[in-house]
């Protein structure tokens, strides 16, 4: 029964981490495909420097919102320049 358990409880992390890594895959996956686009009508350096800062600000906002990261005056301000 012990064993039983374990291994219970690995396939339940193993499915966890999978719907993390499938979530992953996918939003990179659209990302790629709106960065394709986007180079479609914008130089590929416009677009690159646009898709990478989107992600840097994207991230921070995360970290602030759901990771509970400080959000003081100055990081604020540099994350606007």
């Amino acid at each position: 029964m012990k064993l039983y358990l374990h291994f219970a409880m690995a396939w339940l992390t193993a499915v966890r981490e999978m719907n993390r890594v499938i979530g992953f895959l996918t939003c990179l996956a659209v990302s790629m495909v709106l960065l394709v686009k986007a180079t479609q009508t914008l130089p590929i350096g416009t677009a690159y420097a646009v898709w990478t800062g989107l992600g840097a600000v994207g991230t921070v906002i995360i970290g602030i919102l759901f990771f509970k990261e400080p959000s003081d005056f100055w990081r604020l301000f540099f994350l606007t320049r």
